[in-house]
């Protein structure tokens, strides 16, 4: 049995401004998405962030 899955991808940038962000994890359940990830500053160490989207991912609230 053969399954074909469409996906309309998306190019959207979730970021902070001033540091190096890096490590993303992606998870969906139907139109909610979270995204967490790392951001440092060149000397400093990682914090951690997360920015969400209740629209397939279409938009993201700002990252906390």
């Amino acid at each position: 049995m053969t399954f074909l899955v469409a996906l309309a991808l998306a190019s959207t940038t979730i970021s902070v401004p001033q540091r190096v962000n890096a490590n993303v994890s992606i998870a969906a359940d139907g139109a909610f998405v979270a995204v967490v990830w790392s951001a440092t500053v060149p000397s400093g160490p990682a914090d951690i962030y997360a920015a969400v989207s209740n629209d397939s991912g279409h938009t993201f609230g700002a990252p906390v």
